[in-house]
């Protein structure tokens, strides 16, 4: 089989798989609204996503599928510098529930990372919020006495 048919194959079970976590309600993820498999040539499929899942909470997880782990080092050489999209590694000859526990892994794995990035911004508003109180503060009590 060569490389493109094996590549058509493992994103089919990766859409299997997110069909059926879509279907079961489970504890480790927050409930899949929708996805999107991207079509070759697409706009997501240029940039290196092969799913966007979306979440009921409002996130979308890009998804990439390779169907070797060579293929996943070389895409994340290439993609270094870019958005984080996590790679499911999705080989014919598995069955179904490894490839379910892999995409989901993966997928927790980039809401994690999405959640400790909101939390940084966060807290990074949080103390400029905090610095400029500060300084009104110093401004309006000590200006008087400073001048003198």
């Amino acid at each position: 089989m060569n490389r493109e048919h094996r590549g058509v194959a493992s994103e089919a079970l990766v859409e299997q798989a997110i069909q059926v976590i879509r279907r079961k309600s489970d504890d480790k993820l927050p409930r899949i609204q929708s996805y999107m498999h991207a079509y070759p040539n697409s706009g997501l499929d240029r940039r290196g996503i092969d799913f966007l899942v979306r979440f009921e909470n409002g996130l979308e997880i890009p998804l990439q599928v390779k169907s070797s782990t060579r293929g996943k080092r070389k895409f994340e050489r290439a993609h270094r510098s870019g958005p984080f999209i996590p790679v499911v590694i999705a080989s014919i000859d598995e069955e179904i529930g490894i490839i379910i526990n892999r995409v989901i892994q993966c997928m927790r794995l980039a809401i994690n990372k999405v959640m400790r990035q909101v939390e940084k911004q966060r807290s990074m508003l949080q103390r400029r919020i905090r610095s400029i109180k500060n300084r009104d503060q110093c401004n309006r009590y000590f200006a008087a006495r400073m001048c003198h």
